[in-house]
């Protein structure tokens, strides 16, 4: 029964730690990791959890003269654009 009064405790939050301790940057999306990834939909975002501008590499396709390319991207969670036109981004761990 106190397995059950836990579980049910868990669920409903009771005891759990404040969202500002749990994630002390308030600018990254709380429903996304940080880095690259991909929807099912098709979409590429980039999550920026460094709470500042980051510079990254963004790896294209390269069709129809499309390169790769630096981007500098704001606090948070971007999107990049169609996947699989974007293969994928890398932090360059520099400001912009």
């Amino acid at each position: 029964m106190a397995i059950l009064g836990a579980a049910l405790a868990i669920t409903a939050g009771v005891g759990a730690a404040p969202a500002s301790a749990a994630n002390t940057d308030s600018t990254a999306s709380p429903k996304a990791d940080c880095g690259w990834r991909t929807d099912w939909l098709g979409n590429a975002y980039w999550n920026n959890c460094t709470g500042k501008k980051e510079l990254v590499w963004v790896d294209r396709l390269n069709v129809g003269g499309i390169q790769d390319h630096e981007k500098c991207l704001p606090a948070g969670d971007n999107y990049m654009g169609n996947w699989p036109d974007i293969q994928g981004v890398q932090s360059k761990h520099k400001s912009c």
